[in-house]
């Protein structure tokens, strides 16, 4: 697996901009990209095909200074509704990840799934 780093930051920060992120009405969608980016350490979020099935987002992060994968929905695209093209963007990621030892972190708001047109 890659080396671990220092952690720049102390791992257990809390900061109440993630308490604000997701809004109290179901029907206003937020950017998944802030919460990753308010967890793992700062700046060090590295997102993957951002602009194929965008209803997804994965990526390669740091989280107290170890390497991680993160797989998320993006509730700002699609509502974050899992679709074929998202379904396969995550499990190549996962597979990836796998082959690596890389361990997965998952943030999961997924309303439901979109089957194949």
């Amino acid at each position: 697996p890659p080396g671990r780093l220092p952690p720049g930051e102390d791992p257990g920060r809390l900061g109440p901009a993630l308490d604000a992120l997701v809004p109290l009405d179901d029907a206003q969608s937020y950017d998944m990209r802030e919460a990753v980016s308010l967890i793992v350490d700062r700046g060090s979020f590295f997102e993957l095909h951002a602009r194929f099935a965008a209803n997804a987002l994965v990526g390669f992060a740091r989280l107290n200074g170890e390497v991680v994968g993160v797989v998320a929905n993006q509730p700002a695209w699609l509502a974050g509704v899992l679709d074929i093209d998202a379904s396969d963007k995550i499990a190549r990621f996962v597979r990836f990840c796998d082959a690596f030892n890389i361990p997965l972190i998952t943030f999961v708001d997924c309303p439901g799934f979109m089957p194949g047109t």
